[in-house]
């Protein structure tokens, strides 16, 4: 988990520096510029901690069970809960996540990557496998 400084900064401050990173990442429109700002803020494991949660995400949309997604993102039943009642909120951002994810060229690659995944991890008798195809 990321280490937050227990020094407390004023909620003002806090909420106006939270707006201005909100302008910066609305601002960006490349990829590339995108990924560096990624890379220029949160750490390899942050990076981690999004992405996992974003396939988190997916898989319970596309109706994976819990325990599939545990072993294939090693995440807790607990955090896949907390995302699971999140999408089920009407302005989730998971919800906006899977919107862009779906508007995406690569949504396809997206959808491969966990089927590849999933194929090489699932026993034989797992029930979803026949709708991997």
């Amino acid at each position: 988990m990321p280490h937050v400084s227990r020094k407390k900064v004023d909620k003002k401050v806090l909420d106006e520096i939270l707006d201005f990173l909100v302008i910066v990442l609305t601002g960006v429109n490349e990829e590339k510029e995108m990924k560096m700002l990624l890379d220029a803020f949160l750490t390899s494991t942050e990076k981690i901690m999004l992405a996992k949660r974003l396939g988190v995400a997916y898989m319970l949309e596309e109706k994976i069970p819990f325990d599939e997604i545990s072993g294939t993102l090693s995440v807790t039943r607990p955090t896949i809960d907390k995302i699971r009642i999140w999408l089920k909120l009407e302005e989730s951002g998971y919800e906006l996540a899977l919107k862009v994810l779906r508007k995406t060229k690569n949504l396809e690659a997206f959808k491969q990557i966990f089927k590849d995944v999933l194929k090489r991890m699932a026993k034989p008798y797992s029930g979803f496998m026949k709708e991997l195809g």
